[in-house]
């Protein structure tokens, strides 16, 4: 990831998901909703921070899912105001 290569740190942490330590399966799939997010795929970064959450149950991961929520709440705002605008003539 520090190298800029999501993809392949994606790749390494979907590995550990299934890892039957609950921690290191947490933060895999909290490392995968980072991933998502920093591409613009926000559902899919819900989707991952909710299963980060599910496993790890701490404060850290509820306030990330609780933003992530916040953010795609703000941009179905945004969007529904954009759509709502006429740009062309």
């Amino acid at each position: 990831m520090a190298s800029g290569d999501v993809q392949a740190a994606s790749d390494l942490w979907k590995e550990e998901v299934s890892n039957l330590k609950a921690k290191i399966r947490g933060r895999a799939c909290h490392n995968l909703a980072v991933g998502m997010e920093l591409e613009g795929n926000l559902v899919q970064a819900l989707e991952w921070a909710s299963k980060a959450n599910t496993s790890l149950n701490d404060k850290t991961s509820q306030e990330y899912l609780l933003e992530l929520e916040a953010r795609i709440s703000q941009q179905t705002i945004v969007d529904a105001q954009l759509a709502q605008l006429n740009f062309t003539e």
